[in-house]
């Protein structure tokens, strides 16, 4: 098994609030992107809320990743929440 394979598998089993710290403190920009596809696929209500509640942050770090997450959430499986989504953007 591939080392990216790897690491994609022990990142499938983190908490959507670890990978969301990880992707604030990466400064690794292909690890940042690779978090946020992560969390796009999974897609579910716990990513959206979680993604919602970095874009009304203060701090812009916080609601660019939120924007960033929300942007494609749910994509792969058509799971588009285009009104909730239209409120928070």
């Amino acid at each position: 098994m591939s080392e990216q394979n790897q690491v994609e598998k022990q990142l499938d089993k983190s908490s959507t609030q670890e990978i969301i710290q990880t992707a604030l403190t990466t400064e690794n920009e292909d690890i940042y992107w690779d978090l946020v596809h992560i969390l796009r696929i999974r897609g579910g209500d716990e990513e959206f809320t979680a993604a919602s509640h970095l874009c009304e942050s203060k701090n812009p770090q916080e609601r660019t990743l939120g924007v960033n997450i929300i942007a494609q959430l749910g994509a792969i499986q058509g799971n588009f929440r285009t009104c909730e989504r239209g409120d928070i953007l």
